[in-house]
């Protein structure tokens, strides 16, 4: 509203019709035969394209503004008769769903002006500006105004390095920031919600479909649920190397030998009620838990460095906050911890206050194992900024490389998918390759190619940043 305060309605439908008729423009030239593929021969193009999707993000920011201001005034109910929303679908064809996305965005940014600035600028692409309208919207009501604002300037830096998906993941992180003491609140009050939700919606079926197939369906606690997950792949990751070691095998897909996977399981509880090692190996659930808040059934015992307890306690750090799951990030409360922690499949990783590690339970005498598993629960899977892969389909990367003398220990050790693991190996990447680079605080970030970013400023995922890290400067 205030932008066209300014400009006035005449020079806004004017700068409208500009727009229009520049992107019919080039609309013409890349509808030629064969003329965008001609442009993208020259390595120019990229900024190009970099600009024209700056200027999307800030059509599109208009939209969100536009939008916003005609729900105000009710035009389109004046006008057509009808909704800002079903206007959206009506004359720019869009479905339900995605005119109520514009309009609901849009709404929810209304009141966030750092946030809308950063969008008209092409800052920040709809998606991000979805993201953290949706963030901001969820703070406590009664939160001082000057706190949310401080919220609002942090995540709007933010989308300079992550994507909506790593800005949603942000939330405890920014809050916990801007108001310790609400925030350990809200976490604590949320865990206890899910804790009680997931316990009641509980359940698990097998149904006979009538045509030689039973149908399984369930829902289980996120710890449940994980022990589930693990005892499976372990199974159907053995399984699956079987038949491919004999002459003219052929795996099973991987959704296969998890079915597989679950009847051996059953047939073995079947023949042994005891059981404590399903496909040759122990099923493990690693539990990280802070060395003040252990509770009894996790006697801790001194660790060789130093005592069980480590370092002073960081300021603002509240004990009794339980532990998380090392494959998921999902907190658990310390009634549940001691609860979980009489089954012998869980393994125990005690953390000092900072997070450093203190301990590792072993699944096994064999150093190489213990290493991973710390390597698992410091990185809690691949450690490539903003990927989401979990540390049981991880590698271990040497950043120095093995043959040129690099160590097999945690300070050179990093956790990455194999995707990930391609781009930063340097016989492969080359020398303007993405270089991962250990921190004072032993996380892992990485300093990206001059073409991803010319002051190659480091990059630290989000998930760290999310558990208090602090990014590096430029």
């Amino acid at each position: 509203e205030a932008g066209l305060a300014v400009v006035g309605r005449a020079d806004a439908g004017e700068l409208v019709g500009l727009i229009h008729q520049a992107a019919k423009r080039l609309g013409g030239l890349l509808g030629g035969p064969g003329a965008a593929v001609g442009l993208a021969q020259d390595p120019a193009v990229l900024g190009q394209l970099t600009g024209l999707l700056e200027s999307v993000n800030m059509a599109q920011a208009a939209v969100g503004e536009l939008v916003t201001a005609a729900e105000e005034t009710g035009v389109a109910q004046r006008a057509a008769k009808t909704p800002a929303g079903l206007w959206l679908q009506l004359t720019a064809r869009l479905t339900p769903s995605q005119a109520s996305k514009i309009v609901l965005t849009s709404r929810r940014a209304a009141p966030f002006k750092a946030l809308r600035a950063a969008a008209l600028a092409g800052r920040a692409n709809q998606h991000q500006v979805a993201a953290i309208a949706g963030v901001l919207d969820d703070l406590p009501r009664d939160l001082d105004p000057a706190l949310a604002a401080r919220a609002e300037q942090r995540l709007v830096g933010l989308a300079s390095r992550f994507a909506s998906d790593g800005l949603a993941k942000l939330t405890q992180a920014v809050f916990e920031q801007v108001a310790p003491q609400a925030a350990q609140e809200a976490a604590e009050a949320k865990a206890a919600r899910q804790l009680e939700r997931a316990d009641r919606k509980r359940f698990f079926s097998v149904r006979d479909n009538g045509d030689g197939t039973h149908a399984l369906r369930g829902l289980l606690a996120s710890h449940d649920g994980e022990l589930v997950r693990a005892a499976l792949d372990k199974i159907a990751d053995q399984r699956r190397r079987e038949p491919a070691q004999a002459p003219g095998g052929t795996p099973p897909s991987r959704a296969q030998a998890k079915a597989d996977a679950l009847v051996e399981i059953c047939k073995h509880a079947h023949a042994c009620a005891n059981a404590t090692h399903l496909g040759g190996a122990g099923a493990k659930l690693v539990i990280a838990v802070r060395a003040e808040d252990l509770p009894a059934p996790f006697p801790a015992g001194p660790p060789p460095n130093g005592p069980a307890t480590g370092p002073a306690p960081a300021p603002g750090s509240a004990p009794g906050q339980g532990g998380r799951i090392v494959a998921t990030g999902q907190r658990i409360d310390t009634g549940l911890l001691a609860q979980i922690a009489c089954d012998s499949h869980v393994a125990r990783a005690l953390l000092g206050a900072r997070g450093e590690v203190l301990e590792i339970g072993r699944a096994s005498r064999t150093v190489p194992k213990a290493i991973r598993l710390a390597a698992a629960l410091r990185d809690q899977g691949c450690c490539f900024p903003s990927c989401d892969r979990p540390p049981e389909v991880c590698e271990c990367h040497h950043a120095k490389p093995w043959n040129q003398g690099g160590p097999t220990d945690l300070t050179n050790i990093c956790t990455l998918c194999p995707v990930h693991h391609r781009l930063v190996e340097p016989a492969r990447a080359g020398p303007d390759g993405w270089k991962p680079q250990l921190r004072h605080d032993g996380l892992w970030e990485f300093i990206p190619p001059k073409w991803y970013d010319p002051d190659q400023r480091p990059m630290l995922h989000h998930r760290h940043i999310a558990a208090g890290a602090t990014p590096s400067q430029p």
